[in-house]
């Protein structure tokens, strides 16, 4: 019972946050960690690194965050990085070509990844906020709509074109496609029960999306065969409970967001692709 409590509890720990953007009470404002030479390692720095190894979902490193011997050797990482940075700065390091332009990547990296934090910490996503986008976008939060499908799938178009005409005379389109078939949907009548977006090839997908309730098709082409396609019913989905999906929501939202920023900024800054140079590189 004690080792659970305690694995709790650690788990628990693992995901505290660490004041990262104010001191704990009792620190200055500019408390130090560490010095190497004359780099200091702020306290904030430190505390930025705990929250890495907090979140990092290892064991081993939360439970070095606990104690003050794991929390030295965290620092003593920090110091080791420092002693190799001065050192490879003391000898011109920063000024290769190779390592300026590694130096340049992670700063994009960093400034990206601070405009898009903040372009998201704009946003409204409590649930006033996500609700209000829920209603501007209900077309995107509709369960898949999906046609009952009946066809006749015959190897000729010839073939096809006979049973369209037996069926234009009013025969039963069941009754063909039980005689015609030549998939296994034969047995059934041509029964193909409910289909929803994505499960058939484009060209009978477009057709059956085309019809009202009841409607026919042309006769369709595919890699199948050639097909003429009936709608039985339509079911056109339904607007999906806000409860039950808001973490989407707030994803599409902030996806959403994100997409018109970039459009925004493409337009700010005119992006050229060099496509030829993609072709040459192997």
């Amino acid at each position: 019972m004690k080792i659970i409590v305690l694995i709790g509890t650690l788990f628990f720990l693992a995901f505290l946050p660490i004041a990262s953007k104010s001191q704990p009470a009792g620190l200055p404002d500019a408390a130090v960690a560490a010095k190497v030479g004359d780099r200091a390692i702020s306290a904030d720095e430190f505390l930025d690194t705990l929250i890495v190894y907090r979140k990092s979902g290892d064991m081993r490193k939360v439970l070095k965050t606990l104690s003050q011997e794991g929390k030295e050797e965290i620092l003593n990482k920090l110091i080791e990085q420092k002693l190799y940075a001065i050192e490879a700065k003391g000898q011109g390091l920063d000024h290769e070509p190779r390592v300026r332009q590694a130096i340049q990547h992670a700063i994009d990296n960093v400034l990206a990844e601070s405009l898009l934090k903040r372009a998201i910490d704009r946003l409204d996503l409590s649930d006033v906020g996500l609700m209000k986008f829920y209603n501007e976008n209900a077309a995107s939060f509709m369960s898949t709509s999906r046609v009952k499908a009946r066809h006749i799938n015959t190897r000729s178009k010839e073939e096809a074109q006979a049973a369209m005409k037996e069926i234009e005379k009013g025969r039963d389109f069941a009754e063909v496609a039980a005689e015609r078939n030549i998939d296994s949907s034969k047995s059934k009548g041509g029964d193909l029960g409910w289909i929803a977006k994505g499960m058939m090839v484009k060209p009978f997908e477009d057709a059956l999306f085309s019809l009202k309730k009841g409607q026919v098709s042309d006769i369709v082409k595919t890699s199948f065969g050639f097909h003429i396609v009936k709608a039985e019913a339509i079911d056109m989905g339904k607007l999906k409970s806000f409860e039950g999906i808001k973490e989407e929501v707030n994803v599409q939202m902030i996806d959403q967001h994100i997409r018109q920023l970039r459009k925004d900024l493409e337009k700010k800054y005119p992006v050229q692709i060099n496509r030829e140079l993609l072709q040459e590189i192997k």
